[in-house]
């Protein structure tokens, strides 16, 4: 099975599982249609969206929840909030931030992305 695709609700049901022999816990899959989307099936069957990307060189995603309890519309219309859009550089100003003024950020920070979901 192709590891890149379009991904449609039909597709997203019918992914194997991760064979239980494998080495790895999931198998990963990238949608074609919105960068960074990709669908990761376990073992048991279970599917779970991320966005993943780079900072730096450094591999790293967001968790935007379980299929089908989160479904691929949603997941696609997450991924075009500003939240997401922002998270790279929240990861990358974070580290020199002092304690303090993180607390005032991310408070200030929630309630944007609260009133823009």
């Amino acid at each position: 099975m192709k590891k890149k695709f379009k991904f449609t609700t039909t597709n997203l049901k019918s992914l194997p599982c991760n064979p239980i022999d494998s080495p790895s816990t999931e198998l990963e899959f990238s949608d074609t249609d919105v960068t960074g989307l990709k669908c990761l099936s376990g073992k048991t069957g279970s599917k779970r969206f991320l966005l993943r990307y780079q900072i730096n060189g450094k591999k790293t995603s967001i968790a935007i929840g379980r299929f089908p309890d989160v479904d691929l519309s949603t997941a696609r219309i997450l991924l075009s909030k500003p939240c997401f859009i922002l998270k790279p550089y929240i990861d990358l100003i974070e580290p020199y931030m002092s304690w303090d003024l993180k607390d005032r950020f991310n408070f200030k920070f929630f309630k944007i992305i609260l009133s823009l979901l």
